[in-house]
């Protein structure tokens, strides 16, 4: 059964909505013939007079949809409220006040004199006497002593007499030495340290006898010695060798100079 759509608009059992173009077949037509009697009484009596297939009649042909019913007046619109009033008047700014009088600004006082007096006279520069005497002459300078070179030599840690010969040998420099020193870093025991110091030939390797001895006492650490100027020149080198070490402790870490 058609139904009347709180729009206003009309629609089918089927779903569809009833405008001025939509085409009512028999089914539709039946459903505004049950549907058009609630709406007005009146036009729903002539449409189901207009139709032949209502009142009985043989199958005639389908007739042409009804007009559209008048839509109703729209109601007035009610009258506008009264707006309110607007913002109060503004205050009225007060006067304002007379500017006092300037007082009367201070003469200056009278600038005092300057006092009478006589800048002295500067006084005559006295005469520049005599010129120094003559530069002396540049005294003779002496002569350059001789350089010295010094011969480190050190050994392995724990001494013996089998592994004896320091390391390196170092070639001469052409200069005199005159002092060896030696040093360990733990001291013998038992006996001391002797370390023989010879000079050797640098084109053959062969060794002089030793020309001096150092000896470091059992139980220290230090000793120094100095011996007769030897020269050693530049086709020799200077070797040290370890002879005696210390019969119960043997002494570690001896380092020797020479210069």
């Amino acid at each position: 059964m058609a139904q009347i759509l709180p729009n206003g608009l009309i629609q089918f059992s089927d779903g569809q909505i009833l405008y001025s173009d939509t085409p009512v077949d028999g089914q539709r037509f039946m459903e505004l013939q049950e549907l058009l009697p609630r709406i007005n009484p009146v036009i729903g009596r002539s449409a189901m007079v207009g139709f032949p297939f209502i009142s009985g009649g043989g199958g005639g042909g389908g007739g042409s949809p009804g007009a559209r019913g008048v839509d109703g007046q729209q109601g007035v619109t009610g009258p506008q409220g009264v707006t309110g009033p607007t913002t109060g008047t503004q205050g009225i700014t007060g006067i304002q006040g007379t500017t006092g009088v300037q007082g009367i600004q201070g003469l200056t006082g009278v600038q005092g004199m300057t006092g009478p007096g006589t800048q002295g006279v500067t006084g005559i520069q006295g005469v520049t006497g005599p010129g120094a005497g003559a530069q002396g002459a540049t005294g003779v300078q002496g002569a350059t002593g001789p350089s010295t070179t010094t011969y480190v030599f050190t050994s392995p840690s724990t001494l013996t007499t089998s592994d004896n010969m320091l390391i390196p040998w170092l070639p001469g420099r052409d200069q005199n030495v005159t002092t060896v020193t030696g040093q360990v870093k733990t001291a013998p025991t038992g006996q001391d340290i002797h370390v023989d110091l010879r000079i050797g030939v640098r084109s053959t390797g062969v060794l002089a006898a030793p020309f001096t001895t150092l000896v470091i006492t059992a139980g220290t650490l230090t000793a120094t010695l100095v011996f007769g100027s030897t020269l050693i020149d530049s086709a020799h080198f200077l070797a040290a060798e370890i002879t005696q070490v210390g019969s119960g402790v043997a002494g570690s870490d001896l380092t020797v100079e020479v210069f």
